[in-house]
């Protein structure tokens, strides 16, 4: 009789997380080994969902919470893919949470994060720091900045007395973008008409430019562009950004700090740097025009047949999940494409007496969650 109860229970999860219809449930201590499309990190494991959620082809993950004894790779979010839909194996497994993808649940694209995470540190992308009397202190900083999207605090028992109530503001870029850029003389490419590539203000503003100038040196990161103007974007976007140099023979956009000097500049054909904008609205007119002879490669959602762009990019911007587009001319082709923009740091790790969370800004006045990670159960 007993083996026939584990039976029918396993049966029962087995019905339950291989539904294809919308699952919010997270499966505390089980397992999806295998299907892994790639690896990021994570706080918890509803952030790894919305993770899977913005992810073009996730369909479930597994996450190995801090409490884990069986698997050391803490904050790890997996993301996973299979050609059924479903998890090819799922192992009951202590400090692992499993779960399906928010895609068929109508899912909001800028989720609330109210939850804050003790004993955990966000390690990278500080662009300011400051001593705060408090971790509210801190995430207020936070909110009310409008390039901040995570912060870590250190608390009054943290272990290095010097730095105790240090608040670290932080920011990665996460403007709706594709990752590869080439030219390919057969496709079309562009963006859906309802993104938003910086913080919106209400006063208008144009950036400076200066054509036919590199500007050398002071590199903080490298990103692929479709133009100029998504460069400017990029570079507006981000707090540690003061100046730009973009190449258009190979679409790369380098993002550039110095805020002592200008560096000296150096003539160029294919080449053009700037300086960004700042608290305002930048033109965003770029996003309205197709590339024509180039190709934002993978990341695919869909495609489908279409006769022409303007109907491919139409449907990129009537679709609520859909950030760019790619339309092959000779195959008549329309690819619908996203990248994932939840605020997400690029590495979490144990700290103790550190403190970490997002900025309220997307939350409700009074988040009915709000409030410190409670310990995982095991």
């Amino acid at each position: 009789m007993g083996g026939c109860l584990i039976l029918m229970c396993l049966l029962g999860f087995c019905g339950l997380t291989f539904g294809q219809g919308c699952n919010r449930d997270l499966l505390n201590n089980w397992d999806f080994p295998g299907n892994d499309i790639t690896a990021l990190q994570s706080p918890d494991a509803r952030h790894c969902q919305y993770l899977c959620t913005q992810y073009p082809s996730c369909q479930f993950f597994t996450f190995v919470r801090p409490n884990s004894v069986v698997d050391g790779r803490f904050f790890h979010c997996f993301l996973k893919y299979s050609a059924s839909g479903r998890p090819d194996n799922q192992v009951p497994k202590k400090g692992l949470t499993s779960g399906f993808s928010l895609k068929a649940c109508n899912p909001d694209p800028e989720p609330c994060q109210p939850l804050v995470y003790q004993d955990t540190e966000f390690p990278y992308e500080t662009y300011k720091s400051f001593f705060a009397a408090n971790l509210e202190d801190c995430q207020r900083a936070c909110t009310n900045d409008p390039y901040c999207q995570f912060f870590t605090f250190l608390d009054r028992s943290f272990g290095s007395e010097n730095i105790r109530y240090m608040c670290y503001l932080k920011y990665r870029l996460s403007v709706p973008r594709p990752l590869y850029v080439r030219a390919n003389s057969v496709r079309i490419s562009g963006f859906s008409q309802k993104i938003r590539s910086s913080p919106e203000f209400d006063t208008a503003c144009e950036g400076t430019l200066f054509p036919n100038i590199h500007l050398p040196g002071d590199d903080i990161e490298a990103h692929a562009a479709a133009s100029t103007e998504q460069c400017l974007a990029f570079c507006s976007a981000h707090p540690r950004c003061t100046h730009f140099t973009y190449t258009s023979g190979d679409f790369r956009c380098y993002l550039k700090n110095n805020p002592v000097q200008m560096p000296n500049k150096i003539s160029g054909t294919g080449v053009t740097s700037g300086v960004p904008v700042h608290y305002c609205q930048q033109n965003n007119s770029w996003i309205k025009e197709p590339r024509v002879g180039v190709e934002f490669q993978d990341l695919d959602i869909r495609s489908f047949l279409l006769t022409n762009a303007a109907e491919c990019q139409r449907s990129c911007t009537e679709d609520s999940i859909c950030q760019f587009y790619s339309y092959d001319t000779t195959q008549q082709l329309c690819y619908l494409k996203r990248i994932i923009t939840l605020p997400s740091p690029s590495a979490v790790r144990k700290q103790p007496d550190a403190i970490s969370g997002f900025s309220l800004r997307l939350c409700p006045k009074k988040p009915n969650d709000s409030g410190i990670q409670e310990p995982y159960n095991e």
